[in-house]
């Protein structure tokens, strides 16, 4: 089965999974794991308090609608454009004043999904 057909299988139309909704709805919390790496930290603005920071936000956590048995691969690597086809935690920063997205040649993000379900999801 070719990766294209498999992802098919597991997220297409057909398979029953909706983004919408999250894991395990109905039942208890995700439980989403979070951490941060930092880049750089730029010079703090005396008058404002307004800094500037890269960082790689990553974020993991189980999607039992995910796993999978039939691919011989341990995990798989989507193209960032598969993110609108999963949940992802809604996670914000309190007090921020603005963010954007690292895009330098193209959008820094990875999301790979592992056989037991788990989700790792890496942005810039």
């Amino acid at each position: 089965m070719s990766p294209s057909d498999f992802l098919d299988k597991l997220m297409g139309r057909t398979s029953g999974y909706d983004a919408r909704i999250r894991p395990n709805f109905k039942g208890p919390p995700v439980n989403v794991s979070c951490n941060i790496f930092i880049n750089s930290f730029g010079s703090i603005a005396e008058t404002t308090m307004d800094y500037r920071v890269n960082i790689f936000l990553r974020q993991q956590w189980n999607d039992p609608r995910l796993a999978y048995s039939e691919y011989p691969d341990d995990s798989l690597d989507l193209d960032p454009s598969m993110l609108d086809s999963i949940w992802k935690p809604d996670l914000f920063f309190a007090n921020e004043k603005g963010a954007h997205f690292h895009e330098v040649t193209t959008d820094n993000k990875l999301l790979r999904i592992f056989k037991n379900g788990n989700v790792l999801y890496s942005i810039r």
